[in-house]
């Protein structure tokens, strides 16, 4: 094969948090085998592409776990539509989609989902792999504000002063004031380690990053 003979193309300017990223020089337009026929540009390819672009942001501006939504979400496209090709996507198969998401998932999930999934199809229109066809119109995702019930003061110190049969049940009420207390998730307050308690000016206080989405947080 002869690489001077090869179909190269632009850099494609790829939008992100941290101000763009650029696929490296060595991509083509298509994928080309090593008889010299150009292959179709795939949803897995696109999967590789994207996957690439948002694993330098793991630890900048993503969390791990997040990183590992991105991940599943975009195997998940690449199974459902039987890695179609990139150029045949359509509105339809959006709205296939999203309804098989909607079966799946419970709404405030479903909403959060969707945008790791919307992100993913974007990006290959973007990158001009994937027509800009309307591809999302007439599908419209309303996330339902969830009403948040407080525990009144009488509440924490009937928990904080009750008497509790068992070691575990006494664990989950010190946990419960605690999360009330430090206004910090269950998954937080299990992950804190002694070198997160910090002092100063005889002032303890935890520094670290919140599990789910790796925000640093002072507490």
């Amino acid at each position: 094969l002869d690489e001077d003979k090869m179909p190269r193309v632009s850099l494609f300017s790829i939008d992100s948090a941290k101000g763009g990223e650029e696929l490296p020089s060595s991509y083509r337009s298509d994928q080309v085998s090593e008889n010299g026929v150009s292959v179709s540009y795939r949803l897995s390819d696109l999967q590789r592409d994207f996957t690439t672009i948002v694993s330098k942001r793991v630890g900048v501006d993503l969390c791990l776990n997040v990183y590992k939504k991105y991940e599943r979400m975009m195997k998940y496209v690449v199974k459902f539509l039987g890695d179609k090709e990139c150029r045949l996507i359509t509105n339809s198969d959006m709205k296939r989609i999203v309804a098989d998401m909607k079966a799946k998932y419970q709404n405030s999930t479903f909403a959060n989902l969707w945008v790791i999934v919307k992100s993913f199809i974007t990006y290959g229109i973007n990158n001009n792999r994937i027509p800009n066809d309307n591809l999302f119109a007439t599908i419209k995702v309303v996330k339902k504000t969830k009403k948040v019930e407080y525990l009144t003061m009488e509440e924490l110190d009937r928990i904080r002063n009750t008497t509790y049969s068992t070691p575990s049940l006494q664990r989950i009420a010190d946990f419960a004031i605690l999360e009330a207390s430090l206004g910090l998730a269950y998954c937080d307050l299990v992950s804190i380690k002694r070198e997160d308690i910090k002092e100063y000016n005889g002032i303890r206080y935890i520094q670290k990053q919140r599990a789910k989405t790796g925000v640093e947080y002072i507490t």
